[in-house]
């Protein structure tokens, strides 16, 4: 994929990127492919810090898409791909 680095806020009720809300993780992931985000800047909102399942779930479908997460909360990602 190409294309800029997009921000994604998951948030308690909502996803939000490209300042639109999302009501659904398929919704997200269609739009983050027309938008060709190559990266993906993971910002997870207060209210949604403890809820894991939901977390995980959005960084599955992220991964599972071949979305590349350059950060989350500001913690830039330094994982080295596998051989």
């Amino acid at each position: 994929m190409t294309g800029k680095a997009a921000v994604l806020v998951i948030g308690h009720d909502r996803f939000s990127a490209f300042d639109l809300d999302f009501q659904t993780i398929e919704e997200l992931i269609d739009a983050l492919k027309a938008r060709q985000a190559a990266q993906i800047d993971l910002h997870i909102d207060a209210a949604t810090e403890g809820d894991y399942a939901r977390i995980g779930k959005v960084i599955f479908s992220l991964k599972r898409y071949g979305f590349d997460i350059a950060a989350i909360n500001g913690v830039v990602n330094q994982a080295q791909p596998l051989p």
